[in-house]
C-alpha cells in the first residue's frame, strides 16, 4: 500500500513538473518573440492622396484604410463649404485604389468611423450633418442626416458595441448619439457648458475605445 502511494505521488510530480516546464518554455518563447518584435526597426512609409487636406481616418474589417479629404482645415469650420472626398487605401499594397467624391448637397467630410458592415460614416461640420458611404458592388451610395441642434458642428465620431454612432457637437457642447436602425438622434449636454473642443474630441474617443465616458440613455 505504501509503495503504491509513493508511485502515484511520483507520477503526479512528474506530470506537474512537465506542465510547469511547458508553461515556462511557452513564456520564454513568447517573451523572446515580444522582445524581438520590439527590437525590429520600423520603416515608415507614406503615399500621396488624390484629395486635399487629409484629416480623419478609419479602418474597415479587412484592414483597409479610409481617409477623409475635406479640402480645407476647419477651425472649427472652413471658411467656405467644399465638396470633399473619401479615399480608400489598400492594406496589402498601401496604395489608393478608390477615391469617392461626394455628390452635390454634401460638404467636407472631416472624421471617419467604419461600422461592422464596412459602411463608412463621416461628419460634415460645415453643413451640420452626419453622412454614410455604402459600397454596393463598388457602386457608392451616399446618405446624410442633419443634426437636430442647429450649428452644433459634429466633429469626431465612434461606434459603440451596439452599433450606435456617437459624435461630438463642439459648438453646442453636447454629445450626440445616432441609431442607424431607427435613424434617430439623442443629444446629451455635457456637464460643463463651456467644455473645450479638445476635451470633447477626447471624450468621444473614450466612448469608442474604453468607455471612460458613461452616458445612460433616458
Amino acid at each position: 500500500m505504501y509503495r503504491r502511494h509513493i508511485s502515484i505521488s511520483l507520477r503526479t510530480f512528474i506530470a506537474f513538473f512537465a506542465v510547469i516546464a511547458s508553461l515556462g518554455f511557452a513564456f520564454l518563447l513568447l517573451n523572446g518573440s515580444h522582445h524581438a518584435a520590439h527590437a525590429a526597426t520600423a520603416t515608415p512609409n507614406e503615399i500621396g492622396l488624390p484629395g486635399v487636406d487629409p484629416w480623419g481616418l478609419g479602418f474597415d474589417r479587412l484592414g483597409n484604410i479610409w481617409v477623409a479629404e475635406p479640402g480645407c482645415d476647419p477651425n472649427p469650420v472652413c471658411a467656405t463649404v467644399n465638396t470633399g472626398s473619401i479615399a480608400q487605401v489598400s492594406r496589402s499594397s498601401f496604395s489608393v485604389f478608390n477615391n469617392f467624391t461626394e455628390p452635390v448637397g454634401y460638404s467636407s467630410p472631416l472624421f471617419i468611423a467604419v461600422d461592422d458592415y464596412n459602411n463608412v460614416w463621416f461628419t460634415e461640420p460645415m453643413t451640420n450633418a452626419i453622412g454614410e458611404l455604402t459600397l454596393n458592388s463598388s457602386t457608392p451610395t451616399w446618405k446624410q442626416w442633419t443634426v437636430p441642434t442647429a450649428n452644433a458642428v459634429p466633429f469626431d465620431l465612434a461606434f459603440d458595441q451596439y452599433g450606435h454612432l456617437w459624435f461630438t457637437e463642439i459648438l453646442a457642447n453636447q454629445i450626440g448619439e445616432f441609431d442607424p436602425t431607427t435613424q434617430t438622434f439623442v443629444e446629451t449636454p455635457t456637464p460643463t457648458p463651456t467644455v473645450s473642443r479638445m476635451v470633447l474630441l477626447g471624450l468621444i474617443r473614450a466612448v469608442g475605445r474604453c468607455g471612460l465616458l458613461r452616458i445612460i440613455p433616458q
